[in-house]
Formats: C-alpha cells, structure tokens, sequence
C-alpha cells in the first residue's frame, strides 16, 4: 500500500506539473509610490526558474525607468498585458506627466529571460517592411503585431499575424499562434479555426521509399496554403533503413476567412497519374 501510495503521489505530481506548464505567465501588478513615480507597474512570477524571473523583471523595471525619462523623470505609470502564452508576454507601457505621454513595448521570453523579436518568429528583409511598413517598434500582441515609427509614440498600426504566414517560421509558430493538431480521422469533415490560427496535420508517411502526402490542385494560393513541413522517424529507427515508416507533420494556413476543401494525395513525386491513397477535409475559417 505505501508503494501503491507513492506511485499515486508522483502520478499526480507529474500531471500537475504537466498542467502547469500549459498556463499562462502570472502576470501581477506592482503597487509603486517613489518620489518620482506612481501607478501601477507588472511584475513576472511563478517562473520556474528564479534566474530567469529576476531577469525579465529587471528589464521591465529598466523600461519603466526609461520610460519615465521620456516625459520628465517623473509620472503616472500604468500598462496593458496585450500578448500572454505559457512562454511569452507582450505588456504596453505607459507613462503620462502632465500633457506628456510615452509608450513602450516589452516582449518577454520566459525561457531564455530576454526580449525576443520579430526575426524570432519570421524572417527578416525587404518582404518584412513591405508587410509591416516602415517602424520603430512592435508590440506583439493576441492576434498580431502593432507597430509605431518613432519613439515614444503609440503603436497604432496592427497587422495580423495571418498577413504573415508567407514569412513564418513554422519551427517557433506554436509558441506564438494558436495550432491545432489533426490526424487522419478529420477526413470527411469539417474544421473550424479563425483567421491566423494553423493546422498541423499528422499524417502516416514513408519516404525512405519516395512517396509523401501532397496538397493536390490546392486553388487557394494565397489565401489557404502549406507553410512548412517535417518528418519524423521513431526514435529506435536507423536514418537509412528503407521501408522504415514514419510520420510526416504539415503545417496549414489561412490568410482570409473562406471555406476551403484540401485534397491530399499520398504518391511518389516524379510518378504520374492518380497516388496510392487519398482523402478530403474542409477548413472553415471564420
């Protein structure tokens, strides 16, 4: 019974603590009344590691202080949490004296204890600013990024995280965007996600003999797309033994709302004609 007693123990340990790591960073407001400030200012807890919460938490004290010193040294401080996952937090400050006002974005990341930034989760270049436009600074938030041109001022323009698909980088996506998993069973049926959420589709695949799951006649370029894809071997497989089965991950997208079919063909790249095997969802973005 004591073993028995202990198994249950670390069971119920393990699934809390499984739990746990799926739920949003603690976010609290600090109570601050210095000489030269008053408001409210956010604090991180509930961190695992102490290292890393001292680190986020000094850089949004320094902010503040940076802050301050745009309207005068002194002032109202208060902030708006706009962006919060299991790993990152994007929080807007705000800092007013008088007839002054500045703004400042603070996007954290929880498991390196340091900001992070767009070229974390897209690809940097020309193709960036002519989505994004021409910006100072970006504040990233639920359902996309907001951008400002010069500091200290508001970041008033949004674009959605969907406007970004082209660019994404499918390998960080999950820590950002919301990303729902599919198996083969969704066949016949109908998914219903939201504008700039993905679908990552798991699928039964053995290229050690050439064939892989292909998108047939996809007719929605631009809109509903492949982003990116992976394959993955079991973890007792030697790389190189063919007809080894594996499990090949596609990663979907929509820029707009619609209804889309998505045909997969199961085949050889280089063989002509109909594919070994096939099957049909449909995606309702709303």
């Amino acid at each position: 019974m004591r073993i028995l007693g202990i198994l249950l123990c670390c069971l119920i340990l393990g699934l809390s603590t499984v739990a746990f790591a799926e739920q949003p960073t603690t976010v609290f407001s600090k109570v601050v009344a210095p000489k030269n400030m008053q408001g409210e200012i956010p604090e991180i807890d509930g961190l695992r590691y102490t290292n890393l919460q001292k680190s986020v938490n000094g850089i949004l004290n320094s902010k503040v202080k940076d802050l301050l010193a745009q309207v005068g040294g002194s002032g109202t401080v208060s902030y708006e949490v706009k962006l919060n996952r299991p790993s990152l937090v994007g929080i807007l400050l705000k800092a007013t004296n008088g007839g002054r006002t500045a703004y400042q974005a603070v996007n954290l990341d929880m498991t390196t204890g340091n900001e992070f930034s767009i070229r974390d989760f897209v690809g940097e270049g020309n193709a960036v600013h002519e989505i994004l436009g021409a910006y100072e600074g970006v504040l990233f938030a639920d359902n996309g990024i907001y951008t400002r041109t010069s500091s200290g001022a508001a970041y008033s323009n949004f674009v959605s995280y969907s406007k970004l698909f082209p660019l994404l980088r499918t390998g960080e996506a999950g820590r950002l965007l919301t990303v729902y998993g599919l198996t083969r069973a969704v066949e016949d049926k109908v998914v219903t996600v939201k504008a700039g959420e993905l679908l990552a589709l798991q699928l039964e695949s053995n290229r050690t003999t050439g064939y892989s799951w292909f998108v047939e006649g996809n007719g929605y370029a631009g809109q509903f797309y492949e982003l990116g894809r992976s394959y993955v071997l079991p973890g007792n497989a030697a790389n190189n033994r063919t007809g080894m089965p594996g499990l090949e991950i596609i990663v979907f997208g929509a820029q707009e709302p619609g209804e889309y079919k998505v045909n997969m063909e199961y085949k050889r790249a280089w063989e002509k004609g109909s594919g070994f095997d096939k099957f049909s969802f449909t995606v309702k973005v709303l």
